[in-house]
């Protein structure tokens, strides 16, 4: 299955994210590599670009930055990462094999969407100024299905 990845927030993270986007550059499935990053390490991370990768801008707050990075995604699924956490890269096949069977997963440091799926609900939360403590009250808030674990 074909998908896109998303690393949110990569701030003082930089070994993380060279690792990260080395191992996801080198993965066939993986058709775009969207990093969002503060303005200011835009040029930082953009002198070096990639086939893959594509840089955004974050805004001032946390999750109008996250809905502004997904609308740069180009595949049906989204992987987002959290790189504040340990890597989880050899996760990636069975979230994949699980995004299959339901539009919204999680495991560790990744969350697995059909990428219509959070940029709705995301945009609903923003719009109707919903107390977001994690993008995922968003998806379990307006969406029919639920975030399933793994």
């Amino acid at each position: 299955m074909k998908y896109s990845t998303l690393l949110f927030d990569v701030y003082e993270k930089e070994e993380s994210l060279k690792q990260t986007t080395q191992v996801l550059e080198a993965d066939t499935n993986c058709c775009q590599i969207v990093v969002a990053c503060r303005q200011e390490d835009l040029w930082k991370y953009a002198i070096k670009p990639t086939s893959k990768t594509m840089y955004v801008a974050m805004l001032e707050e946390k999750y109008p930055s996250l809905l502004n990075a997904l609308k740069a995604i180009v595949s049906e699924n989204v992987l987002i990462f959290d790189l504040e956490k340990e890597s989880s890269l050899e996760d990636i096949p069975m979230i994949l094999e699980a995004l299959e069977k339901a539009p919204a997963v999680h495991k560790g440091n990744c969350c697995g969407f059909d990428t219509r799926l959070i940029l709705f609900t995301l945009q609903k939360a923003l719009e109707e100024q919903l107390d977001l403590h994690a993008y995922l009250d968003a998806i379990q808030t307006y969406a029919d299905s639920p975030v399933v674990e793994l």
